[in-house]
């Protein structure tokens, strides 16, 4: 979940009174959020260790999308982490929406599992 405030974005659903306007505060949510999402991306991988057949190559191939998109936003935390002033602001986001692009992804992944 991603919340809006100040023209920014925090990810975790933070509310945007408990935190400040800063690269720091933000990126500690990003970290935060991106933990969360890993441990429920493994949660899902443990659970298509069951599947057999049609099932496991669907679930297979819902995992490897999600992986190539974590590992992307990997790539784009890194770049988040070393840029400054307007590049800054731009990365941001940026970031924010390949973030929200992941959650979504993951929720559709998650959907196939049921």
């Amino acid at each position: 979940m991603i919340e809006s405030f100040g023209g920014s974005t925090v990810p975790g659903g933070v509310a945007p009174s408990a935190v400040a306007e800063t690269k720091e505060a933000f990126l500690a949510a990003v970290d935060k959020q991106l933990a969360g999402l890993d441990k429920k991306i493994a949660e899902l991988r443990k659970k298509s260790e069951t599947y057999k057949d049609d099932a496991k190559s669907a679930a297979d191939q819902a995992l490897a999308a999600l992986g190539e998109q974590r590992t992307k936003l990997s790539a784009q935390t890194e770049e988040l982490k070393k840029s400054s002033g307007d590049a800054w602001k731009e990365a941001k986001a940026g970031f924010a929406t390949a973030l929200a692009a992941l959650e979504k992804a993951y929720e559709d992944a998650k959907a196939k599992f049921n």
